[in-house]
């Protein structure tokens, strides 16, 4: 990919090696009424290698999350739609129906929302949301799933798994609620995470805990991640490659370190000074 934006060159070391998920030319538009849409992600093309672990950073606004949403099919209907070419594992998602897009969801692609209070489901146990994925994506019986379930809780360190498992989600802390959607996003051992501001709304040292969580479980599986944040600390710390998003534009492509010590476009530069530091 060579993409010329606000002069700057957009470069994605990724390009030699074999990508799961190959983003092209994909475009975001939301519905503004009397015929009239706003595109809110203009061109956006990137790759994603099996086991890399890519940051999607930028202010609020930037296109981050509708990207993020778009390619597992997720934009609302009649309110935004995408154009452009967007692959995984040789399959265009785009092309998919719908019943084929829900084996795609949670199988293969899961992801991680930003809010767990809004995205758990608050009239079922955090078992029975656990073990639901389960048995839609392995046709398993309930008492297997049920069982599962109980593990997935316990391998994201969730205290007293089994009791928590019969517990409904405001039962649950804040950082057990979004350690209970990781449950969820990693129970079928899908091939790409999508971590969408995983730590929102926790306290530092949660959100610590959380991101040490999100990486043992992405290394120990060789699960790819895209990271989705606008705290280029947290990105710095866990990612291989940043991608910059400004005004629904990539803007950078590089590796995590090279973007660290001598970023290419200006927007990238601002960001990284907007970094608080210890005086």
């Amino acid at each position: 990919m060579n993409t010329q934006v606000s002069g700057a060159e957009v470069l994605n070391p990724s390009a030699t090696r074999a990508p799961l998920l190959s983003v092209n030319d994909l475009s975001i538009y939301f519905r503004a009424g009397r015929g009239r849409s706003n595109r809110v992600v203009d061109n956006v093309s990137f790759d994603v290698a099996r086991g890399e672990t890519v940051g999607l950073v930028g202010e609020s606004g930037s296109g981050k999350t509708v990207t993020g949403l778009s390619l597992l099919g997720l934009l609302p209907d009649g309110i935004a739609w995408s154009e452009g070419d967007v692959s995984f594992e040789g399959r265009q998602i785009g092309a998919l129906p719908e019943p084929e897009l829900r084996k795609l969801r949670g199988r293969h692609i899961s992801m991680i929302f930003q809010e767990p209070m809004t995205a758990l489901d608050p009239v079922f146990t955090v078992g029975d949301q656990i073990a639901e994925t389960l048995i839609t994506h392995f046709k398993i019986s309930k008492k297997e799933a049920k069982a599962r379930a109980i593990q997935a809780l316990a391998d994201v360190g969730i205290p007293l798994p089994q009791k928590r498992a019969e517990e409904y989600p405001h039962h649950l802390s804040g950082g057990m609620r979004q350690r209970a959607m990781i449950a969820i996003a990693l129970a079928c051992e899908p091939q790409l995470l999508i971590a969408d501001e995983p730590t929102t709304a926790l306290d530092v040292t949660i959100q610590a805990q959380i991101i040490d969580l999100i990486m043992k479980l992405v290394a120990d599986r060789g699960t790819s991640l895209i990271f989705i944040s606008h705290n280029l600390g947290v990105v710095a710390e866990v990612c291989d490659r940043m991608i910059t998003m400004y005004a629904g534009q990539v803007v950078e492509d590089a590796k995590t370190d090279d973007v660290l010590i001598s970023p290419q476009h200006p927007y990238t530069s601002g960001l990284l000074a907007s970094v608080p530091r210890k005086s």
